[in-house]
């Protein structure tokens, strides 16, 4: 590692302080040395299996923190992604035996937290992985529902009939829940 953050150094030297560059810089200009800073830090990675239909909610704790959530598709699925987080700085992915999964929102980027919920279309079989990761140096909460729509309770729609066909009244809670 001492080697490696050598050889960055003396190529910087050789760069700002050496006459032999001075024909790609003007030679009217002197540069003083500069002093070089390398911030190492731990990240918190963490993985942990992901059970489809159960809300989870994290904090992403510190600038470059990396959650990663794994599943298995036993059956081609129907899947939804139910952001419960606002907030752009915040971005899931999720990725399969086909590579990454495309939104209509962001096609194969990342998808901010921010964005409504995201229908994910048939999958296929097998391993997937989903990444919550943040923007830059950002740190915050985040909550999502990744859900098989296979799996969603039915709605029994009362007899009553209206010109535009039956009416549901209800509250739902929270008003971000799917």
């Amino acid at each position: 590692m001492i080697n490696w953050i050598s050889r960055i150094l003396q190529k910087i030297r050789k760069l700002f302080l050496s006459n032999r560059n001075s024909r790609t810089l003007s030679r009217s200009k002197q540069f003083a040395p500069v002093a070089l800073v390398l911030e190492s830090r731990a990240l918190l990675s963490s993985s942990s299996a992901l059970t489809l239909g159960v809300v989870r909610s994290e904090p992403i704790h510190i600038p470059g923190d990396v959650d990663t959530y794994t599943f298995n598709l036993a059956a081609p699925s129907h899947l939804w992604f139910d952001s419960q987080t606002n907030d752009g700085n915040l971005l899931w992915q999720l990725s399969g035996p086909t590579g990454v999964i495309p939104t209509l929102s962001t096609g194969t980027g990342a998808v901010p937290f921010s964005y409504d919920d995201q229908d994910l279309g048939l999958l296929p079989t097998g391993d997937y992985t989903l990444v919550v990761s943040a923007n830059s140096d950002y740190t915050g909460t985040y909550a999502f529902n990744l859900m098989d729509l296979g799996a969603a309770s039915s709605l029994t729609i009362g007899t009553a009939a209206t010109p535009t066909g039956p009416t549901l009244t209800g509250t739902l809670a929270p008003g971000n829940n799917t």
